[in-house]
């Protein structure tokens, strides 16, 4: 039995076919076809042009800030006292398969904190690096 696929990230063969009609996000994915993708189940997670950086730290070790998370549910929010101080967070899932991800960023500190709020983090560990496309871009 197969995964559940919420939603797919456009191939590049696709995404050029569609790009007048592409959000630009998803048409900035498929140009480049590297996505972010649960290391569990496979789900599509976030472009690779969704990245802010990769200079970040999770519980687990090295970890992304990301523009958004597609195929994911999110916790309780909750105060937590980070390595830039105290911010409201909550904890990001997996929507296939339940994984914990991460976290997403609801409220910082202070202004140099600010451009986390509506990003979120999604830890090495729990995430993999995939190219979109194959065998139904090849005529």
């Amino acid at each position: 039995m197969g995964r559940l696929a919420l939603e797919r990230l456009p191939s590049a063969s696709a995404a050029a076919a569609a790009s007048a009609t592409a959000s630009p996000s998803a048409a900035a994915a498929a140009a480049s076809g590297a996505i972010f993708a649960c290391a569990s189940c496979g789900a599509h997670l976030a472009p690779r042009e969704a990245l802010v950086s990769d200079n970040f730290t999770g519980r687990t070790g090295p970890a992304l800030l990301v523009r958004f998370v597609l195929n994911s549910v999110l916790g309780a929010a909750e105060a937590r006292v980070l390595r830039s101080g105290a911010h409201v967070v909550c904890d990001i899932f997996c929507a296939c398969c339940g994984e914990a991800l991460g976290w997403h960023y609801l409220r910082a500190p202070g202004a140099s904190e600010e451009y986390k709020v509506g990003a979120s983090v999604l830890e090495r560990a729990r995430v993999r690096d995939e190219v979109v496309g194959g065998a139904e871009d090849r005529d």
